[in-house]
C-alpha cells in the first residue's frame, strides 16, 4: 500500500468523523424541535437513557458513512466534510468567545462558578457543534460568485438554523431531555415560607426548610405540577392538610388570579431512573 493511498483513506477517515459532528449535531437539533413540540402540547414524556443513547449512536453513525462516501465519491456536500484552515480558525474563534462567555455569565450574573475543565469540556462540545455554521460562513466568504449560485437554498437554511446562538439553545433543550432520561421527579422540598400578611399565620407553624412534602389532603405529592394541580382544583380558598415527611400542618391557602398558593418556597427534587 502507497503512502498516497494511506493518506487518502486517513483523509476519508477525518471526512468521516467530521460528519460524525455535523449529524450528531443534527441530532441535538431534532431533539429539541421534539422538547419545543412536548412543551407546546403540555406535555414532557421522558425518553429514556437508552432511547437517547441508541438515536445519538444511530446519527454518529450515519454521519460518519455519509462523511466518508462524500469524500469517496466527491459528491455535491463533499465541501461539508472537507477540513480546512478557514473553517477551524472561525470554529475556534466562535467557540472560545461563547464559551468563555458562558463562563463569564454564569460567574458574574448567576454567582456559579464552573471549573477549568467544564470550561474545556463545553469549548469542545461547542466547537464540534459550530462546525456546519463555519463551514457554510467560510464558502460564503471565500468561494467566488458563481459557487456562491449552486446550493444557495441550502446553504441559506444551514446558515439560518445553525447558527452558534441557536445551536447552544438547541444544545440546552437537549441537555433537558438527557437529564429527564437519567433523573425523574421524586420528591418536592420546602425551601422556605414567602413573607408577606397572607402567610403570617403559616410562618407561625414552625415548618422547617428541607422538608419534604408526602402529600396535601391525602393527595401525594411528588412534582410540583402536582402541588399546582390539586391547589387549582380547590373550589374556595380553605385550610389545607399538609403532610410533610416530619410532621403534619395545616395551611391556609390564598388565591392570586386565577391560581391558588399556600405561601411556601418549594423546590423539585431529582433521584436516578430506575429501569
Amino acid at each position: 500500500m502507497s503512502w498516497k493511498s494511506i493518506w487518502k483513506f486517513f483523509k476519508s477517515i477525518i471526512a468521516g468523523l467530521i460528519g460524525a459532528g455535523i449529524l450528531y449535531t443534527v441530532c441535538i437539533f431534532v431533539f429539541a424541535l421534539l422538547k419545543i413540540y412536548y412543551l407546546a402540547s403540555g406535555t414532557n414524556p421522558a425518553l429514556s437513557k437508552y432511547t437517547i443513547l441508541i438515536a445519538s449512536a444511530a446519527f454518529l453513525v450515519l454521519g460518519f458513512i455519509l462523511g466518508m462516501r462524500a469524500y469517496i465519491k466527491k459528491s455535491n456536500y463533499s465541501k461539508l466534510f472537507k477540513l480546512t484552515w478557514t473553517n477551524v480558525l472561525l470554529d475556534f474563534i466562535m467557540a472560545a468567545i461563547l464559551s468563555f462567555g458562558t463562563y463569564l455569565i454564569l460567574k458574574f450574573r448567576f454567582l456559579f462558578l464552573i471549573s477549568y475543565r467544564s470550561l474545556i469540556m463545553l469549548f469542545v462540545v461547542l466547537f464540534i457543534l459550530f462546525y456546519i455554521f463555519s463551514c457554510v460562513f467560510a464558502h460564503f466568504v471565500t468561494a467566488k460568485k458563481r459557487a456562491l449560485k449552486q446550493h444557495k437554498t441550502r446553504n441559506a437554511v444551514l446558515f439560518i438554523l445553525f447558527n452558534p446562538f441557536f445551536v447552544m439553545a438547541y444544545l440546552w433543550l437537549f441537555g433537558t431531555i438527557v437529564y429527564s432520561g437519567f433523573y425523574l421527579p421524586c420528591a418536592v422540598t420546602i425551601v422556605g415560607i414567602e413573607k408577606s400578611n397572607l402567610t403570617a399565620d403559616t410562618m407561625s407553624l414552625g415548618i422547617q426548610p428541607g422538608e419534604k412534602i408526602v402529600s396535601i389532603d391525602g393527595t401525594q405529592i411528588k412534582t410540583l405540577q402536582d402541588v399546582k394541580n390539586y391547589l387549582n382544583s380547590l373550589t374556595s380558598t380553605k385550610e389545607v392538610l399538609l403532610e410533610t415527611e416530619k410532621n403534619v400542618y395545616y395551611v391556609h391557602t390564598y388565591k392570586n388570579g386565577d391560581s391558588r398558593y399556600m405561601g411556601l418556597i418549594l423546590g423539585q427534587d431529582y433521584c436516578v431512573r430506575n429501569y
